[in-house]
Order: C-alpha cells, then structure tokens, then sequence
C-alpha cells in the first residue's frame, strides 16, 4: 500500500458481510478472547498499581523490566499460544471489517471487534467504538495501525511491528493521521521495528512494550510523539527504549513558535535512549502548561545520562502546572534532578542537543564510490568529462557516493543522501529550476580553508527552487554556506569558513525573496567578523522581504550574527526569530558589532522572542 493510493482512497461505512468458513471461526475466537481481554486488563491495572511501589525500591533494571513491574516481551503483546488467524488467507472479513485487495485492511463499522487476527498489512480505522485485541500487526508501509477522525477505539494486547529493523520497518506503529481521534486506549502492546512507535496527542498510553526501532538512513526515531496540542495525553507505566543516539523515547512537540502544548502527563515510565529521553514541548519557546512529569525511571544501558546528551531538554520548569518530580537514575535510584536552562554549549553543541559533526553529515564509517573512477553514473544521473555530475532525471536518488565536483540539479523529486561532495568550485551543489530537492545526511566541502574554499556550498542558482529540504548536513570551507530563499534548512552544521582576500562570507544567504523559508535547529558558525550567520537581503531598495522563520538555532559570529531583512529600508513581514542561541566564542556580542542589525520589530507579523546567550542563558532584548 503506497501513501497516495490509502490517503486518496475513499471509505465506506457498510454493513457487516455475511460469515462464513473461517470468517465464522474469527469470530468465535473473537468472543473467546473478549472475556480474557478484560480479565487481562484488571489483572495489569492491579499490577500497575503494585509494580509502581516495587519498582521505586529497585535498581538495575533495563536487563529485565518485568522484574521491577515495568513492562517488557513477557507481560504485552499478544500472549504466547494464541491462535491466530491469517488475513487473508485464512479469513478476509468480519463485522464492520474486511481485507482490500489494495493491500490493507479497513475497519469501517462502528463497534467492530478485531481479536485473534495476523495481519501483515496496514490496518486502517475509519470507525469508532473499535476494539482492536490479540491482533498482531506486521508491515513495512507507512503505518501500522492508521486510525482516522475516530473516537472512543481501543488497542490492547497486541503486537505491532516492522518486517524487519532496517528497510523492512514500520514507518509509525500506531498513528493518528490527523491528530484529531478522541478516547482512544493504547495498552498492553509490544511495539518494534519503528521508526516512531505511537503518534498521538489525546487518550491514554498504558503498560505498553515500545522498544527495538528500526532505522533507515535520515529517520528521526521516536518512541512517543505528540506534535503541538492541547488535549489531554496520558503516558503511563510504559517501558521505552531506543537505543540509537537520536531523537527520542518521548516527544512533546509543536509545529511552530506560539503554540501551546499544554496537559500531558508523562508518569511511572521506564525511559531510556535517544538524543534525549523526553523532549519537554517548548523547543520553539512555546508556551507549556500542566506538563507533569513524575516518577519515571531513566535507565542508563546505552548512555550514562540515559540519552545520548541528557534525560532531558525543552522542558520548562516555570510554566503554570509543570512539574517535574520523583523522577530516578535506574542504576542508583538517586533523583534526576529538574532540569535546569543549558549554558556555555559552544565547545559541544551536541552536548545540548545541537548540531556538531558527530550528528551531520555521512555518517562515519559510511562506504562512499568515488565518481568517476569507481562509479561513472546511476539512473537518472551521469559523470560529465568536464568536470561536473549532473542529475537531470526526476525521481533520482543518489547515496553513497563520494564526488570531487561540483554536482548540479536540474530536475525534480531528486534525493542525495549520504554524499560526499569536496570542490573547489563555484558551486558545490547547484539547483536549477527544481521542485522538492531533499539533500540530506551529506558533507559539502570545499578542499581546503583558503585557495581551495567552494565559492557556494549549496546554491538554489536562479532563485526558483520550490520544495527544497537541506537537512542533517554537514558543510565547511565556504564563502557562502547555503544561498536559497524558500524551503527547509534544518538540522546542518555549518561551520569553518574558507577565506580568499574579498571574500563576503554568509552562514545563510536569502536574497530579496517573500518565499517560506525556515531555518530551524541548525549550529551556524562564522569565527570571521565580517558579514554574518544569517543574512536575510534584499538586491535593491523597496524590495519586500517576508515569510521567514528562523527558530532554535545556535549561531555564532560574522560582523552581525544575523541580518534581519531591511539593510536598504525594504518593508518587512513575518520574519520570526524565536528561541536562537546566540554564541559568544568569538565575540561577547556574538557578532564582531552584535548580534543582530536590520531587524524591524515594527514590521507586520515580525516577532522576536526567546532568544538567549549562550554563557548565560540570559534573554537578548528585541533589537
């Protein structure tokens, strides 16, 4: 199942088929199981209770959850020595449910009842008053359970999982298409093979096993994600772990700087893994409240600080009803104490969960072709002998290559993943007249810091790039680190300028544009004092610049470390600069001058808000 044909498709809501054969023994064994469902969930919500008083007396935990009460592979998912049925080769519908021929089953009948089923497709609910119990679930597509514009539907004792932990894994296990079901129940379920676990953001997530993600190269894994709401979310009594140094074991989101994420309550939780274990929601300065989180476990088998650089960040101790307490180390059982603001990160911007080189750019230990003389050309892109690869067939995919050229773009839906690209070029990537370029998890360099330096690392050439994401990439030895004026820029390193007597060197580089453009979570460094981290321009007078965003980066250096987009009185409008660090390793003032010139805050929809020193954590006043 593809995510056109299943988001396009349209659902019916008909009557239940006829049984027969072996659709009547499913539902025999649905009516079997019901019972022992529920008697399985009070026995859990006793041993919930119980394990809660247990656990807070033990150490050492991670080997075997089950033997601190937490859950683990003994005590969720579908039990050991059920029998289950094959959909569809053994039983293709039921009451309010049937197999498609597209490749997925569709539970369209309110109050339908799935229990004692296998199966190895997407499992998608347009319903509500579904129970989903005893079922397991085994797909590499987009999703596991989808459930959409539902309410009161409940998943429990079941398993869900990818095909396998690398190209065969589930996209999201469990997951709310449109972030707006109602009452739903996630309990007792064993879910692996991800690269997020469950996505939700109102309900109840209980007793479950979220553990073992997949990875495919570019994924941002997470156990619990929950993007920018305000409805009521529990997290209970689950264990969670994810042993990648990256991203999560929970999340608590939001789109964008402004929203509220407010009433989730994160409780009695073994946690460990990932970037971060817990993700707290004001990564963009948003506003929190009734953020609770109390009584988890942080265990430290993969990193002494339970994630790779802490237990946690963007969590706000100072919002109204946000509580962090009686929160322990698994090997100690010591406090985890609440967390405090990060400062001086500018030596080790991953140490607060920033980009550095050890989280951009081809990962290391990566095998790389060198073009031309191991690999000359792929589909949809060729060696050129003067001295260029060019990429002009929509669709391409480019990966694992190490190019001494400049590479230029001129076509469209193009990836370039795990690429290596070191010129002393123009250019280093080019884009001409292309929509949806992504350029990820890649290095662009020049070949060295002087004479050698690219002029432009990645250059959108004509100004017309639409759809373009430029995301974990590591970029050095640069005039200009990235000129584009619409797009994604997010998560990149880019650091270590080049320099030619004249040069005018940019971090980023937007020219006179009114594009969306949103430069979020990158480190941008520019230890010269001349020009910038982040330049918003325009070529002329009385040019409009509007529509940026520039939010949660840490920027350092330059003359100013950012442009602001009215350098020759050009109007300006919703340019957002939220919750930047402002680094001050070169300059106190960040930049040689400070930290930002030609910013009007009298612009319409111009806001600058939750921007701080990096020494200090201090607030920097709107300019």
């Amino acid at each position: 199942m593809t995510t056109t044909s299943h988001c396009a498709r349209k659902f019916t809501v008909a009557a239940a088929a006829t049984l027969a054969g072996a659709t009547a023994l499913a539902l025999v064994l649905g009516a079997a199981t019901a019972n022992a469902a529920t008697a399985r969930g009070a026995a859990a919500t006793r041993a919930n209770v119980a394990a809660q008083s247990q656990a807070a007396t033990q150490t050492n935990c991670a080997a075997v959850p089950s033997s601190c009460g937490y859950p683990d592979g003994t005590n969720t998912g579908v039990p050991s020595g059920t029998t289950l049925l094959t959909v569809p080769t053994q039983v293709s519908s039921g009451p309010g449910w049937s197999y498609n021929s597209g490749g997925w089953v569709e539970v369209s009948g309110n109050g339908a009842n799935l229990s004692g089923l296998y199966i190895p497709y997407n499992l998608d609910i347009s319903a509500s008053n579904v129970t989903i119990n005893d079922v397991e679930v085994v797909t590499n597509g987009d999703f596991g359970i989808s459930l959409r514009n539902t309410s009161n539907v409940t998943i429990e004792n079941s398993t869900i999982e990818g095909q396998n932990a690398t190209s065969g894994r589930v996209d999201t296990a469990i997951d709310d298409i449109y972030g707006d079901t109602t009452g739903t129940t996630i309990e007792n379920d064993n879910i692996f093979d991800f690269r997020t676990g469950i996505q939700l953001s109102a309900g109840l997530i209980q007793s479950n096993y979220i553990h073992s993600p997949g990875y495919i190269s570019g994924d941002h894994t997470n156990g619990i994600y929950d993007n920018a709401s305000t409805t009521p979310l529990t997290i209970n009594h689950n264990t969670i772990f994810n042993p990648l140094n990256q991203t999560d074991a929970i999340t608590l989101e939001a789109d964008s700087s402004g929203q509220a994420v407010a009433n989730k309550t994160i409780e009695n939780n073994f946690l460990a893994g990932g970037g971060y274990v817990l993700y707290g929601g004001d990564s963009q300065g948003n506003t929190t409240s009734n953020i609770v989180v109390t009584n988890n476990r942080f265990g430290q088998q993969y990193y002494s600080t339970s994630g790779a650089y802490g237990p946690v960040t963007y969590f706000s101790p100072t919002g109204t009803g946000d509580t962090w307490t009686g929160n322990i180390w698994d090997t100690t059982g010591a406090t985890v104490p609440e967390p405090a603001p990060q400062t001086n990160c500018a030596a080790v911007p991953s140490s607060c969960g920033y980009p550095d080189g050890t989280n951009t750019g081809v990962p290391s230990g990566t095998t790389l072709l060198t073009v031309p003389t191991q690999v000359s050309s792929g589909p949809g892109w060729s060696y050129n002998s003067g001295g260029w690869v060019e990429v002009s067939g929509n669709g391409a995919n480019l990966s694992g290559l190490y190019i001494p050229y400049n590479l230029d773009i001129s076509a469209s839906n193009v990836t370039i993943n795990d690429v290596e690209v070191v010129t002393n070029a123009s250019f280093g990537i080019s884009l001409r007249n292309t929509s949806n370029v992504t350029i990820e998890n890649s290095t662009i360099a020049g070949q060295n810091a002087a004479s050698g330096r690219v002029a432009t690392a990645i250059d959108d050439i004509y100004g017309d790039s639409t759809g373009t994401t430029i995301e974990n990439d590591n970029i050095s030895d640069f005039e200009t680190g990235i000129q584009l004026s619409a797009g994604l820029i997010q998560g990149n390193y880019i650091y270590s300028p080049g320099y030619i007597s004249g040069d005018s060197t940019n971090g980023i580089y937007d020219s006179g544009s009114t594009g969306a453009l949103t430069i979020n979570d990158n480190t941008i460094f520019n230890s010269l004092g001349q020009t910038d981290a982040i330049t918003l321009d325009a070529s002329s007078s009385g040019q409009t610049v509007a529509n940026k965003t520039i939010e949660g980066n840490f920027i350092a250096g330059g003359g100013y470390a950012l442009y602001g987009g009215d350098s020759q009185g050009n109007t300006t409008s919703n340019i957002t600069v939220a919750n930047n660090r402002f680094g001050q390793q070169y300059y106190s003032t960040s930049g040689a001058y400070g930290p930002v010139t030609y910013f009007s805050p009298t612009g319409t929809g111009n806001t600058w808000t939750g921007n701080v020193w990096d020494t200090t954590g201090q607030t920097i006043p709107e300019p």
